[in-house]
């Protein structure tokens, strides 16, 4: 009932493609230049700033009485925190081991997070600092369950791998008591999608990843973690992935339908999303 009230709400403002794309390219711009560090930027690369999570902030307040100022100030400062977490997670997946860099790795991240508290601190929302820190806490505490492999099931490790996408965004309209939200629902499962077709990409590139290396934790119990996989079982876990790929897709369009003025950017995203497919190599293509 309130989901659907807080919906409505926002459909009498809703915008465009066009007005999404700019407001969205706008807030892109600025955390650019809030991000900009001569130093860092000699040595490592720079941070990556996720478009379809400052849509999702942008719409799940959108539909509020707050003035554009506060709009962007508080996406700024949401996405401040997620590319702080996200810089700080690259440490984890760097092959090389290059020490200075990944001092420096840790040091933007660091710097990013300062970033976030400055700007909540200039305009004193304590609260908000407590509801965005629970889940900060939370994304580190799946993330630890992710890395030292403490889920105990499939289904653990997804709703973990999850959480780590959405915590922030979670928390986020939690502050502004907007948890019941449909944008908050399809974005819970846009970021999750996204993450899934980027963990298997990876896998097909590389042939290993967060994801799969959880996979095949659960798939093949008795095997050497390090001991490689055969065609099969590597065909098996990419059909594990694609089942939460295809159901998490279900759920989504399920959920378009609910919307009874949906924002058109948000139906572009997910569109383009969803229809994406994995160049998979014939070594993983099933057979016949």
């Amino acid at each position: 009932m309130n989901g659907y009230f807080s919906v409505q709400k926002w459909g009498k403002r809703v915008m465009n493609l066009q007005q999404s794309m700019q407001q969205v390219a706008i807030l892109k711009e600025n955390l650019q230049n809030r991000l900009s560090h001569t130093y860092l930027q000699q040595f490592i690369e720079n941070p990556v700033i996720d478009e379809d999570r400052i849509l999702f902030f942008l719409s799940s307040i959108q539909h509020l009485e707050l003035k554009a100022s506060e709009i962007e100030k508080y996406v700024t400062t949401a996405m401040l925190i997620q590319i702080a977490l996200d810089t700080h997670e690259r440490i984890n997946n760097q092959k090389e081991s290059h020490f200075k860099k990944r001092q420096l790795t840790v040091l933007a991240g660091d710097y990013f997070s300062g970033l976030y508290y400055k700007l909540l601190a200039d305009g004193e929302n304590v609260t908000l600092v407590r509801t965005l820190a629970q889940g900060i806490k939370l994304v580190n505490e799946h993330k630890i369950a992710i890395y030292d492999k403490e889920c105990h099931s499939i289904e653990a490790f997804m709703n973990s791998l999850k959480k780590v996408e959405t915590a922030i965004l979670e928390k986020f309209c939690e502050y502004f008591s907007e948890r019941e939200n449909l944008i908050l629902k399809i974005g819970e499962q846009f970021l999750f999608l996204k993450r899934l077709l980027a963990e298997r990409e990876h896998f097909l590139k590389w042939g290993t990843s967060i994801l799969f290396d959880g996979l095949k934790k659960f798939s093949f119990p008795k095997l050497d973690m390090k001991h490689g996989l055969s065609d099969e079982q590597q065909r098996l876990l990419l059909r594990i992935c694609e089942k939460y790929i295809d159901h998490t897709k279900d759920i989504l369009e399920q959920m378009l339908l609910s919307i009874p003025a949906p924002n058109e950017y948000i139906i572009e995203r997910i569109q383009q999303i969803t229809k994406r497919r994995p160049a998979i190599t014939n070594l993983f293509a099933e057979e016949g």
